[in-house]
């Protein structure tokens, strides 16, 4: 066991090496397992593809006949297999052989075909109907190389075979070299005919992944030429794009579906690379002529103006160029793709195109006509300059307003060409009078179109001979000048079709709406602004009118006389009152005593003792109190009651903190000498009393005069 586990590894090893250092080569049978599957893939991949012992069994009698008629409608037994590669990749497939005979000669049947009877069909989904291709016979080797990265095989038989082919298929960049040829050079205007180059199967839709390159090449014989590519369609979805890039690497111009035409693109040296990309899009596709330029001087044939043609999406114009130059000769490339408006489908059914005049080119011009949106159907007209000097009788020319027409013009022109095309998109019923004109034709087309100077009905009934008359007086050519060299948009009207007036309208409609914003944000913010005045005004005010009320309610609440200090009581004017006698009282006793000293000189001694013998005479009748007086000296008794003070009446009178300590100072002095008689002051405590009240009265009403003065002052400010 462990020997041949050892020897299965050692041969997956191998293989994995093999596969890994080594390109391996699918081989396939096509009616084996992987018939009718997808097979994918990479870059640089290949494989084998073959047919072999393959069966068919043949019906007898009444199904002979009945195989006869299903072999007739191309009816066989089939295998397929459908290869699918990376989006910027092709599929190059090659027969190596291929055994399937041209005729059905064993059922004698003549075909019309030379591959009716048993053939390998090749094409590329979902382009079977354009791309199909059928490969039969005994010649080989046959190289088919797809536009896209898809291919489906698939081998269809009514007969039996052993070997009936071996294809080899390869998945390689989807790049495409074109080459130019010496033999092919033009000795008159130094330009070697190239070739076309377009999208795969144009003008079908291209594929949304599609990738794919160019690469011309100049002949290798011709050091000095140049490559030249000029589009004639150019219909890609707006995120498709195409680059150029020139020999050197440098890249000479990009673009994408919201362009119209591609510029002319001349290389710098022998080659040009293009890449186109569809990133996600799908359109029409493009078509370019490619040529070579030999040679460093250009012709004007060789870079015309192709700033000219476009978008002709309205219900009726004229396409008119005169006046395309002053001086010598220009040479003009011009594309125009007429169809109407999508949204009046509608209303017109179909579409009229007539050539007015082409007239007086100044070299070798070509005008063709198509009908369709694109240049790969056949033309309807064409005009060439001088082929046709002038036209005999114009032609009209009709068709359904969904295809719409291709107008292409190339030529030459000096001061005096004229080109004039006219269209129309009309329709044989609802005809309105407001905005149609109805044709002696029974045509019916929009009424701008009456009286413009050129025939848009067909029979000429809109330029009836009344247009005319105010013509006379001025030039002959009015009508040229109306659509003066207006090749861009045919028509020069105020309004050319219903979508420029939508457009306007549109544009009109916002900018109205703007202007009412504005005004309305206008008004809101000039109101946010006075509204926010008037609130910061009346916060003000009421700011003040706090302040006042709290001014007017402080003097209204406190009614009563302000803050003073007290006034001293009773017993502090008694004592103010006594300090006073007491001291006028000893002045008088000492100036008795020293009038009744004699001048003599005495020791202290005796001074004291004859002091002390003489104030018994002088003062006998006084009492020396022995203890201090009492809290108040006057009696409550000795007050009369109509002199009593209240005593809220006092609470806020101020008197001097001074004035009270300087009284009990001389309530102390006084009652501390001797001989003071305490009741000999009762006798004036009614006067000092009354006299107190009156002055008390007296400064209670200066003080209430003066809070009246200032409340009446309040109220007037």
């Amino acid at each position: 066991m462990m020997e041949e586990f050892v020897r299965q590894s050692v041969i997956v090893t191998c293989w994995i090496l093999i596969v890994v250092n080594c390109d391996v080569v699918r081989n396939e049978d096509i009616c084996g397992h992987h018939n009718g599957r997808r097979l994918y893939l990479e870059l640089g991949e290949q494989g084998l593809l073959y047919a072999k012992n393959t069966s068919y069994v043949r019906n007898s009698g009444k199904l002979q006949g009945e195989m006869r008629q299903y072999m007739a409608n191309n009816s066989h037994e089939q295998c397929s297999l459908e290869l699918v590669t990376c989006p910027s990749c092709a599929i190059v497939v090659t027969f190596k052989s291929l055994n399937l005979p041209n005729s059905c000669n064993d059922m004698g049947v003549v075909m019309d075909s030379p591959c009716r009877c048993d053939y390998v069909w090749i094409s590329e989904p979902p382009y079977d109907d354009i791309s199909g291709t059928s490969f039969c016979g005994l010649y080989t080797p046959i190289v088919y190389r797809s536009s896209t990265r898809t291919v489906s095989i698939t081998f269809l038989h009514s007969q039996s075979h052993k070997n009936a082919f071996v294809l080899e298929y390869v998945a390689e960049r989807n790049r495409v070299h074109l080459k130019g040829s010496d033999s092919k050079l033009s000795k008159s205007n130094n330009e070697t005919i190239g070739g076309i180059l377009t999208s795969p199967f144009f003008p079908s839709r291209y594929p949304r992944d599609l990738g794919l390159e160019y690469v011309i090449t100049c002949p290798s014989q011709s050091p000095s030429c140049r490559v030249r590519v000029l589009f004639s369609d150019f219909q890609l979805a707006t995120v498709s794009i195409i680059e150029f890039y020139d020999w050197n690497g440098q890249r000479l111009d990009v673009s994408s579906g919201a362009r119209f035409r591609p510029p002319i693109i001349v290389s710098s040296g022998p080659s040009l690379l293009i890449r186109f990309y569809a990133n996600g899009g799908t359109g029409l596709g493009y078509k370019a002529f490619y040529s070579y330029v030999i040679g460093h001087l250009y012709e004007n044939s060789v870079q015309p103006i192709t700033d000219c043609g476009g978008y002709v999406e309205n219900l009726g114009g004229t396409i008119t160029m005169m006046d395309m130059v002053n001086q010598g000769v220009k040479t003009y490339d011009c594309v125009w793709l007429i169809r109407p408006p999508k949204n009046f489908l509608h209303m017109k059914t179909h579409m009229y195109i007539k050539v007015i005049t082409f007239a007086n080119m100044a070299g070798s011009t070509e005008l063709i006509i198509r009908q369709g949106p694109t240049s790969a159907l056949l033309p309807l007209e064409i005009l060439r300059h001088p082929g046709q000097v002038q036209l005999a009788r114009t032609r009209e020319h009709i068709a359904p307003i969904t295809s719409g027409f291709h107008v292409s013009l190339r030529g030459a022109f000096s001061s005096t060409s004229r080109v004039a095309i006219a269209y129309a998109a009309f329709g044989y019923m609802d005809c309105f009078s407001s905005s149609d004109f109805l044709c002696h034709n029974h045509r019916c087309i929009p009424s701008q179109l009456n009286c413009d100077g050129f025939d848009h009905c067909g029979d000429n009934s809109d330029e009836p001979a009344t247009c005319f008359r105010t013509w006379r007086e001025e030039p002959q050519d009015r009508k040229w000048h109306m659509n003066k060299a207006n090749y861009y948009f045919p028509k020069i009207d105020r309004y050319p079709d219903l979508k420029t007036a939508t457009l306007v309208f549109v544009a009109s409609s916002l900018g109205l709406i703007i202007l009412i914003s504005a005004l309305i944000i206008l008004l809101y913010r000039m109101g946010a602004r006075a509204r926010q005045q008037r609130e910061l005004q009346s916060r003000l005010q009421t700011i003040s009118e706090l302040l006042d009320s709290a001014r007017i309610d402080e003097i209204s609440v406190s009614d009563d006389p302000p803050m003073y200090e007290a006034p001293p009581g009773y017993d502090e004017v008694v004592k103010v009152g006594l300090e006073n006698e007491v001291v006028s009282r000893r002045k008088k006793v000492k100036r008795k005593n020293e009038r009744r000293e004699p001048r003599s000189r005495s020791s202290p001694n005796q001074r004291i003792q004859s002091g002390s013998s003489e104030t018994p005479q002088t003062v006998s009748n006084v009492r020396v109190p022995e203890s201090p007086p009492p809290p108040y000296m006057t009696p409550p008794g000795t007050i009369p009651r109509n002199s009593t003070i209240s005593r809220n009446n006092i609470l806020h009178i101020s008197v001097p903190l001074s004035f009270r300590n300087r009284s009990r100072r001389v309530w102390h002095r006084q009652s501390s000498l001797p001989g003071t008689d305490v009741s000999s002051v009762s006798s004036i405590n009614a006067e000092t009393v009354a006299e107190f009240d009156r002055c008390w009265e007296k400064y209670e009403l200066r003080i209430r005069r003066k809070l009246n003065r200032a409340r009446r002052g309040k109220r007037r400010g």
